[in-house]
Formats: C-alpha cells, structure tokens, sequence
C-alpha cells in the first residue's frame, strides 16, 4: 500500500464555513477566535519529547490496502480497511493479531458488508455496521459473534455511527433532512434528530473520517466536511449542544462566498485559489490538556494547540514547498498521553527526527518496500 505523505496532505484541501441554517441545538456555546498570523510557530521538539513507529505485521492474511478508521482497545489496534470490508486488530507492537474476514459472508452470523465499527469500552464488544443488510453486527474483541440487531429503513441513508450506552446509538447523514439520528434498538424508534443538512455536504469532501468522538463519557460531534463547529451530543434529551465555534478573525472563510451546486472539483479549486485569505479547518482532536485544530492556510497545513488550562495558542507550519524533515500531519487521533499519525515507507523521510527511539530506529531498518502502513506516535510532552 502507497500513501504518499505529499498526497495525504493535499487530499485535505478543503473548506470551512459558518452556517445560517435553521438551529435546532443549544446556542450557548463557546466562541474561539485564533489570530493565526500571529500564532507562535514551533516545532515536534516543543510539544513531543518522543517519536516511535509501529510498523503493522503484514503477511498474506493482515495485508491493508487503506486505513479508513483505528481506534485503541486494550492497547491493541483496530483498523478498517472498508475496501475489503474486514477490521484488522493487532498488539501494541504491530503484531497481528486477527481479522474479520472469516466472518465475512452471508450466514446468520456473519456481515455483508461494513461501512463503519465503534468499540464498547466497558466490555471489549466491537458494533459493526452492516449497512447492506440493515444491521448492526455485535462481535467481541476477538471476532465472535454475540447478536444481530435490526435497523428501521427510516434511519436510510446513514454513513457513520457510533455506539452510545445501552440499547442506544446515534447515526450520521449528509442526505437526510436532519444530520444526526438517535436511535433506540430495543424501542426499533427515533428518539430524536439535530442538526439540518447542509445542501453542499454531499459536494464536499470527506476530511474527518469519524465524525463523533468521546472524551470523559461526552460525546463530540464535528462534521466530517471542513467546518468551524464542534458539538457535545446531549443524551438525556436526544438533542445536541453547540460546544465551540472556531474563528480566525479576517481569515475565517463564510459560506456566503462560494457559489452553490458545482461539483468536488470546483470546491476543491476554490480553495486552491483563496486559501491565501482564508483558514480552512480540516481536523479537530482534542485530549484532556490541548484541543487540535488542524487547518489549510496560505498553502500549508497548520497544526494548532490550544492548551485548556491558560488558553495559550501555538502553531506547527507544514509548508509542502520546503519538502523537509519533521512535518507533523493530521492526527488520526489523539489520547492524553499520545499524537496518533499514519504514513508508508515512502514517506517516513517526511517525519524522521532525533526524538526517533533507538528501538524504531532498528526496527526502521527490517522495514519491506510494500509493508503495511505504519502508526507514528508522537509522545505528548507533560
């Protein structure tokens, strides 16, 4: 598998917004306004005393060909890889361990198809969604089967989810008439809906592969399109809140601007030709400490942390031009105590640094031309 590091950077050339549209949520929310001009521009060597790789097993039976989402269980990792409809788990070394593919199929307990998974942390259970057979698949940790349940075609058409508490999930829609849909299993009912959808949300692209994640037992929502907003998902009402709107005063891009009804492509133009006036978002992370906001600026990807405790901002450049070591490219995820990055072989050149452990430094050396991807964790300095 080839990720180009140069390609991974260009692919999140996208755009950000403020939305007029009917509110449905919470206006009590926090405004953020980073004057990204005057940012302090640092380095991995501020923010990160370490830098490890993980270098994922590959043989006949884990071979990836794309990283479409990971999450962390245990310390051991789950990857999906949606072309090939299978969830590869493998240790904290890179070792593999399993896959889905065996149970890939048409039996009772098997899936069809898998278009997203989310883990229950209390137990282990990993919720696959079966999007062609209207179902949520429930597997433990190790691939065996615990129970199908059955999905009302009223969710239709849904593209992500995530696993809430009890009998109680929520979807994501960029096609519905609302963008989030919580959903009881056991009631087989809609509790509630939030969010209108954009009319240019079907036009844009996708730079946030997961558009929910959790911190402290609250769940976030940012769309997967380039957006300002992050919002907490309320769920004792079935509704969500406006947590944060992200600003950069004169460079904040409005929707207002841009024409509707074109296609990707002219999206994508667009901010090739104006990201030297405006900011635009593509990634926002956050662990208990430091919030991640990565954006496409006059040309480069900025990586900016904006630490929760004295409110102080700093900056990473990302400047494709300059083709030098030590870029720090969009987290996959974030924990309190690592920095989550993907590359190939190809492109670890990209990332290399002094803060490399003596240890990855070796294992650097047995690396195959077509391996497996490769996790990069940046270790969070204190």
């Amino acid at each position: 598998m080839k990720l180009s590091y140069k390609i991974i950077f260009i692919l999140l050339l996208t755009y950000c917004f403020s939305c007029d549209l009917a509110k449905d949520y919470s206006v009590d929310y926090k405004q953020v306004n980073i004057n990204v001009d005057n940012l302090p521009n640092e380095s991995i060597h501020t923010w990160f005393d370490s830098l490890e790789f993980v270098s994922l097993e590959d043989s006949e039976t884990s071979l990836i060909k794309a990283i479409d989402k990971i999450m962390i269980y245990q310390g051991n990792y789950y990857i999906l890889d949606r072309g090939q409809h299978t969830i590869f788990a493998f240790n904290t070394d890179g070792r593999f361990i399993s896959s889905t593919k065996s149970i890939h199929g048409q039996g009772p307990e098997e899936y069809i198809s898998l278009v997203d998974f989310d883990i229950d942390t209390d137990n282990g259970n990993i919720h696959m969604l079966d999007a062609f057979a209207y179902k949520i698949k429930v597997y433990t940790k190790d691939f065996e089967f615990v129970e199908n349940i059955k999905l009302a075609s009223e969710l239709l058409p849904f593209s992500k989810f995530k696993y809430l508490k009890d009998d109680l999930y929520v979807f994501y829609s960029k096609r519905r008439n609302k963008t989030i849909v919580f959903y009881s299993t056991t009631r087989d009912s809609i509790l509630g809906e939030a969010l209108p959808v954009n009319e240019l949300s079907e036009h844009l692209p996708i730079v946030q592969e997961s558009p929910f994640y959790s911190l402290n037992g609250q769940t976030y929502l940012t769309h997967q399109y380039p957006n300002n907003d992050l919002y907490k998902l309320d769920l004792d009402n079935y509704t969500i809140e406006k947590k944060i709107e992200y600003g950069f005063l004169e460079k904040t891009f409005n929707i207002a601007n841009i024409e509707k009804g074109q296609d990707m492509l002219y999206y994508q133009n667009y901010i090739e030709s104006n990201n030297r006036n405006y900011m635009f978002i593509v990634n926002k992370s956050e662990n208990n400490k430091y919030s991640f906001i990565s954006g496409y600026y006059n040309n480069k990807l900025y990586i900016i942390k904006c630490d929760k405790n004295n409110h102080e901002e700093s900056t990473i450049i990302n400047d494709f031009a300059e083709n030098k070591r030590e870029m720090l490219s969009v987290p996959m995820f974030v924990d309190d105590n690592y920095y989550y990055t993907i590359v190939d072989l190809e492109s670890v050149k990209y990332v290399m640094s002094p803060l490399l452990t003596s240890e990855s430094k070796e294992n650097l050396k047995t690396m195959k031309d077509d391996c497996n991807p490769i996790i990069v964790k940046y270790h969070i300095k204190d």
